[in-house]
């Protein structure tokens, strides 16, 4: 697959110099400061998308130096998905992991002594992408007639088990068709994998988080046809009543209780980044973030259009708060799709820094 190991080659060489002009920035920045009386910054393990906006935070809190401000040194982490970073976690290979509501529930459900510490981003940022190779004699209807089009066929997701997985199970159950039995499911891993799948047909549709949708429907020629982002989309009822939470940080109980302060410094860096993305004075410094790090992939028609569409269209949906409702919506839909037994303790789950961010 030729664009997959392009792009994956050009996104570590872009991570490797992302991470020196970021420590180079730090020295200049005025924000770059250590908290006073520290030292030496405490080194903090922060999971990473590599190559895909999600990370936009924890990149200006590295970028500007809200880290550095409250003594933290941040080392970005690779893990493609949610169950594989929970799982590091365990062993001390990861101290912050980044997850949507449902894959704190999961686990909590299990015995994992999990707590939300942040949050970062509150849309659905999860969208279904056809191949083009695909037929869709039903895109005209729009969502759900048109989910009749990929009964049968292999659909994408970065991982079995995944909030990727389960919300594109969604939009088959929504559509009033069997997920289990009237589609074929592939765990792709890496967003440049799923992409490459559609590109040669091995997939013929494959959910998308973060920008990468929007990459993949770009580089592919493919169609969104699922798209939860959108405030006037059609989606399932379930997965509406979710919008006010998504993207959050989550360390485990044993991390926490060793590191109260660590993580409260934490939690302050990701609120002060979160109100610098969203200041628009910034929005350059943050166009120039995210072609650092997370740069299109080569070959891409109006490449500067495409990236400043994907900041655009992010930045909006960045959030340092949470609702309440939406919380419990996500409760709601994991009882509905058995994915726990019981409604989760929310509020159990919430160490004190996420609690003081909830909104009704």
């Amino acid at each position: 697959m030729p664009f997959e190991c392009a792009w994956v080659k050009r996104g570590a060489k872009q991570a490797a110099v992302g991470i020196v002009v970021a420590g180079l920035s730090l020295l200049a920045l005025p924000t770059a400061r250590a908290a006073e009386g520290c030292a030496t910054p405490t080194v903090v393990k922060v999971q990473e998308y590599v190559g895909i906006i999600q990370n936009l935070v924890p990149w200006v809190a590295i970028d500007q130096g809200f880290f550095k401000k409250h003594c933290l040194e941040a080392k970005m982490t690779n893990f493609p998905s949610g169950p594989a970073a929970l799982a590091a976690s365990l062993q001390g290979g990861l101290d912050f992991i980044s997850l949507a509501p449902d894959t704190v529930y999961v686990p909590a459900s299990q015995g994992f002594d999990l707590k939300i510490v942040a949050f970062m981003n509150s849309a659905i940022h999860y969208s279904l992408v056809v191949g083009p190779k695909v037929q869709l004699p039903n895109k005209g209807a729009g969502y759900p007639e048109v989910m009749k089009d990929l009964v049968g066929k292999n659909i994408g997701v970065n991982a079995l088990g995944s909030t990727t997985d389960t919300l594109a199970r969604a939009n088959f159950l929504g559509a009033g068709l069997d997920p289990a039995s009237q589609a074929h499911w592939v765990a792709y891993g890496p967003p440049a994998a799923g992409i490459a799948g559609l590109q040669n047909g091995s997939l013929a549709a494959a959910e998308f988080f973060g920008d990468g949708m929007d990459i993949a429907a770009a580089v592919t020629g493919g169609t969104i046809i699922v798209d939860p982002r959108d405030p006037d989309a059609k989606i399932p009822p379930q997965i509406a009543a979710m919008r006010g939470a998504s993207l959050l940080w989550a360390c485990t109980t044993a991390f926490i209780n060793k590191n109260p302060d660590l993580v409260r410094r934490f939690s302050k860096a990701n609120n002060e980044a979160i109100d610098w993305i969203k200041d628009p004075k910034n929005f350059d410094q943050v166009v120039r973030i995210v072609r650092e790090r997370a740069p299109n992939p080569p070959g891409v028609p109006d490449s500067e259009k495409l990236l400043l569409e994907r900041v655009k269209r992010y930045v909006v949906q960045e959030d340092k708060h949470a609702s309440m409702k939406a919380l419990k919506a996500w409760n709601d839909w994991d009882v509905a799709m058995k994915r726990i037994p019981k409604p989760a303790d929310i509020d159990g789950l919430l160490w004190e820094t996420a609690r003081s961010m909830i909104v009704p």
